[in-house]
């Protein structure tokens, strides 16, 4: 069943709001503790002309295959216990695992009713990429899946950024408004951007993994809620503990990798 659905109209969580500096300061820190690349990231380079390793980036691939892995394996709060220590160990994070980092440091840091977005177009297309933001997902709309430490959509919901809306996007190193960051995926990031290969594959019947997606003039983007680390009280101080660097009040302002 497909839903669009106006963020302003529910209020069914009170949260601390976010404002785009601290959701910014998030990326920032994220970007500073934990130090990465992205075999995406650097697929959208050598598809615009940069030349990359192959060495380089067959490794990245092999590494994050295996991060994934050890995520998939692990059950319940051990599973974003493993994808903190992976991406420290392999240094990688795609947009999944960027998202799944904002959300653990926005919650660590107070604030809640973030979800994880997928992208989808007015054309009813799928893009191929991820985000976190503030929307509002009515409780008949998710449940529960305690065992793997999220809580999932269980419809979808196409969802209109507004003015009030925070996108944090640590993959492309940037948070801003819903609205601004829309602008900014229709242009100066559409080389980022592309459509799902399962999307290309059911219409053209293969994939093309090709990026810089083309937008028609009044294509709009919506936000598709998915899903959100599950986080208890409890779990939230284990986190404090062993990873106290994630917070504001913990911030080296001359450590700081300053977003540009």
């Amino acid at each position: 069943m497909k839903v669009t659905f106006n963020p302003q109209t529910n209020n069914s969580f009170t949260a601390k709001t976010i404002s785009v500096a601290q959701a910014r300061r998030v990326v920032e820190i994220i970007h500073t503790e934990f130090p990465h690349n992205s075999d995406t990231f650097f697929n959208a380079l050598r598809q615009s002309g940069v030349k990359i390793s192959n060495d380089f980036y067959d490794t990245m691939v092999s590494n994050l295959r295996a991060l994934r892995k050890d995520w998939e394996e692990a059950t319940g709060f051990n599973k974003i216990l493993t994808l903190l220590k992976g991406v420290k160990k392999y240094k990688l994070a795609n947009c999944s695992e960027n998202t799944d980092l904002s959300d653990i440091g926005v919650q660590m840091n107070g604030f809640d009713g973030f979800w994880h977005c997928g992208l989808k177009t007015t054309k009813k297309t799928p893009l191929d990429h991820c985000v976190l933001a503030n929307v509002s997902v009515p409780d008949n709309c998710h449940k529960m899946f305690a065992k793997d430490g999220y809580i999932e959509v269980k419809k979808e919901l196409l969802i209109a950024p507004r003015e009030n809306t925070i996108i944090i996007d640590s993959w492309l190193s940037d948070a801003d408004t819903g609205i601004n960051m829309m602008k900014k995926y229709k242009n100066e990031y559409n080389k980022y951007i592309k459509a799902s290969d399962s999307h290309f594959a059911r219409i053209n019947g293969l994939p093309l993994n090709r990026y810089n997606y083309t937008f028609a003039k009044d294509e709009q983007i919506f936000l598709v809620p998915e899903r959100r680390v599950s986080l208890n009280p409890k779990e939230k101080q284990i986190l404090k503990r062993k990873y106290p660097e994630l917070l504001f009040e913990n911030v080296d302002e001359n450590k700081l990798n300053r977003m540009i």
